[in-house]
């Protein structure tokens, strides 16, 4: 993939920097590249971190209580909008307790100075 950008803009090249660390090849595009701008990328890119920090943060209360009905395990239907504030249900890790982080089903919070726990595997 080629990324450069269609417009001529001086205010968005102020952001595009070299890294001095990588090697920049010189490079001639040919016809059937995709070119896409680094602007709207880079806009695309920080949407979808920013929407998989806000579901790994928000899931972590909710993370395998709800897996469906597979074989032995029953874990019911799936959570929906209608059961935030609701109280967590266990998962099959709880040995029916629910989420130490929290007793219902809501937006958890790190105090300031503290670190997040977050399992980052996306």
């Amino acid at each position: 993939m080629f990324l450069s950008d269609c417009q001529t803009n001086r205010q968005e090249s102020a952001f595009v920097t070299k890294n001095p660390n990588l090697e920049y090849n010189s490079y001639t595009p040919s016809s059937s590249d995709l070119i896409i701008s680094r602007a709207n990328y880079l806009n695309k890119l920080y949407g979808f971190w920013l929407g998989q920090s806000i579901a790994n943060w928000t899931g972590l209360v909710t993370e395998m209580d709800k897996i469906g009905n597979i074989g032995e395990i029953k874990t019911g239907d799936f959570y929906t909008r209608e059961d935030w504030g609701k109280p967590d249900q266990p998962s099959i890790w709880g040995e029916g307790k629910p989420s130490d982080l929290s007793p219902t089903i809501d937006y958890v919070f790190e105090d300031k100075e503290g670190v997040w726990g977050a399992d980052d595997d996306t």
